[in-house]
């Protein structure tokens, strides 16, 4: 039997800020970077919390408690709970605003009925089709441009294991949130639901007038500037795979001893990783023409992800920073 079997879905709210965002806010406008390189698609991420022996009345608490917390981290990271507009507006194309009208994230709740506890279905190792019932909808979805002016900017859901533990599945929209932007949400979110009045909430309350640094650093301003498709980067139709590899630290070692070289004498984790990959990838694409394209060679593209946010940010900006950088 399938895990996405074994998935009940028992509720499903919408979550909304504390406090509702001021007028001067109200309008969030993306970066020249956002509108120009970011697909209107959505980053999954999975979150495992144990039990811990804890009783039902106790994980219900728990329940309740990310609930809460998720109404106060929503009032600090205001643009989340808001909509992306698709139409023009003076000076900027359409898709590049973000109405702060709290209309808040949808949450659900789910039961799994999975024969196995938490702790023994991670020990398993679970591939990316096992870890996709745990979200709010499938990984791949992209929006289109008929449904991204009512498409939430962050969505949650939160499964409750037979024994327990709770599985946090979120998407968020990666038009206005990167990875870095997401850990920043999520270490609030967690933070608040800790009931930690710490330099964790603080620094994201402190970084509320900073959000639109992205915005200042990258404007996006110009009445010349034309729109781009919704998903400009993906084609519908197209069959995508996704493959989940893990490298433990004994692996990483290896790599790193085979890697080395008088140019790189020691080189870091991601790059012997990305080398290795890369060397894979090209090995198996040649290997693969032989037989179907008579050894006509095929182009590759790889993409590299880079953090910016240190070398564009002060450090008083980066903590509480929405956008991609």
């Amino acid at each position: 039997m399938g895990y996405d079997e074994k998935i009940r879905i028992i509720s499903t709210e919408t979550i909304k800020p504390s406090s509702p965002t001021p007028s001067h806010l109200a309008k969030f406008n993306l970066s020249l970077v956002d509108y120009y390189t970011v697909d209107a698609a959505y980053m999954p991420h999975v979150f495992f919390y144990p039990a811990h022996g804890s009783k039902s009345s106790e994980t219900d608490q728990r329940l309740q408690a990310l609930k809460s917390s998720l109404v106060q981290a929503l009032a600090r990271f205001y643009p989340l709970a808001g909509r992306l507009s698709a139409q023009n507006h003076v000076g900027r194309p359409a898709h590049s605003i973000i109405h702060c009208n709290d209309e808040g994230i949808p949450f659900s709740t789910a039961r799994g009925s999975l024969d196995s506890p938490m702790t023994l279905f991670l020990a398993r190792g679970p591939d990316a089709d096992s870890l996709e019932q745990f979200l709010p909808f499938p990984a791949a979805r992209l929006l289109t441009a008929a449904d991204i002016e009512s498409a939430p900017q962050f969505v949650a859901r939160a499964t409750i294991f037979p024994c327990g533990g709770i599985a946090v599945g979120i998407c968020a929209l990666h038009k206005i949130m990167d990875a870095h932007t997401v850990a920043n949400f999520m270490n609030l979110w967690a933070a608040v639901a800790r009931g930690q009045g710490s330099s964790e909430v603080g620094a994201a309350t402190a970084a509320y007038a900073h959000y639109r640094a992205a915005t200042s650093l990258f404007p996006l301003n110009r009445h010349d500037v034309g729109p781009v498709p919704v998903n400009s980067g993906c084609e519908e139709g197209k069959k995508m795979v996704t493959r989940r590899f893990v490298f433990d630290g004994e692996a990483i070692s290896a790599l790193k001893c085979r890697g080395r070289s008088d140019p790189v004498p020691n080189p870091t984790r991601s790059e012997v990783v990305a080398a290795f990959m890369w060397k894979s990838v090209v090995n198996a694409t040649a290997e693969a023409v032989k037989s179907t394209d008579g050894g006509k060679a095929k182009p590759i593209t790889v993409q590299g992800l880079m953090k910016m946010k240190k070398r564009k940010l002060s450090p008083s900006n980066s903590n509480g920073q929405l956008q991609n950088k």
